[in-house]
């Protein structure tokens, strides 16, 4: 594998000293935010740079192309940085729990074998990560085309940058989840809809497990396609759990711009997890402070 496995930090090495540079990447737009800081990071530079698609090259070429141009700037020099990837570019799967797999090819193979299921060929051409489930529980596994990932690398070698951690942009609002202070604390069941600029992916955590996630192309009733997303995802599911609180965040960096008013869907509850004006709640400091056991992570 051409990819870097995520590096661990004590706390008194040096490169956790440095500046944190933190990049979500997404088709349209990259956003770069340089912080400081060990404990309490302090933004010094922020950036965002449209991206001009070229229909004929790869979806994610002219992001690429983009960023290593941004990256050229003395702004970013000597930072530490970290990716977060569009769901654009990224696709999800949920892995049930197999008790009779132990060895790591063994679950490596399962894991290849669900993605083809899903995706079909294309998957074979995805690096593949899945979480660290626990104990008779499904995981939620990402795969991202390799020529990214490789290209991500490239680019931050090229300007002499250690790119240290590479992260869907699912988990973290997963991970930010359990930052939320407007979330019940015995809230265990609901739908989860994380929104960027085009695209919306549903997530059901039923009982504290991950059921099911899956992604689409946002239309113009974002409410009525909400709506009708969780009545078929109840009924592939065979769960009667239709009336769930919907749970809807913008990600991080504010990825959407759709508006977030939505006060009601086909008689959910809907808890809001950004201000009124559209900031994120998951900021790039607790991006990278913070890590829920098992998250995905491509580095």
């Amino acid at each position: 594998m051409l990819l870097r496995w995520l590096k661990h930090f004590m706390l008194l090495k040096p490169s956790i000293l440095k500046a944190h540079l933190d990049i979500f990447v997404q088709p349209h737009q990259l956003t770069l935010v340089r912080r400081n800081g060990v404990f309490k990071k302090n933004i010094l530079h922020q950036a965002v740079i449209t991206v001009l698609a070229d229909a004929n090259s790869h979806s994610w070429a002219p992001a690429i192309a983009a960023l290593g141009v941004a990256l050229q700037d003395n702004r970013w020099r000597d930072a530490t940085p970290t990716i977060i990837l569009s769901n654009h570019f990224v696709r999800y799967t949920v892995i049930p729990w197999n008790s009779l797999l132990n060895h790591p090819a063994e679950k490596q193979a399962y894991l290849k074998y669900c993605f083809a299921q899903a995706y079909g060929e294309a998957a074979k051409f995805w690096d593949l990560r899945m979480s660290n489930a626990g104990l008779n529980m499904p995981a939620l596994a990402s795969g991202v085309e390799a020529g990214l990932l490789s290209a991500l690398l490239d680019v931050h070698d090229h300007e002499h940058l250690d790119l240290q951690h590479i992260y869907p942009h699912l988990m973290v609002a997963l991970n930010a989840l359990k930052q939320q202070k407007n979330m019940p604390a015995t809230q265990n069941s609901f739908w989860f809809v994380l929104l960027e600029e085009g695209r919306i992916c549903l997530a059901l955590i039923n009982q504290g497990a991950l059921i099911s996630v899956k992604t689409y192309t946002i239309e113009s009733d974002l409410a009525q396609q909400i709506s009708a997303m969780i009545r078929r995802e109840s009924v592939m599911c065979g769960l009667d759990i239709i009336d769930l609180p919907v749970l809807v965040s913008h990600g991080v960096h504010g990825a959407s711009v759709t508006s977030l008013a939505l006060n009601q869907i086909a008689g959910h509850p809907v808890i809001r997890l950004e201000k009124d004006d559209g900031q994120a709640a998951s900021s790039a400091a607790s991006i990278s402070q913070h890590a829920i056991p098992g998250q995905v992570r491509h580095s």
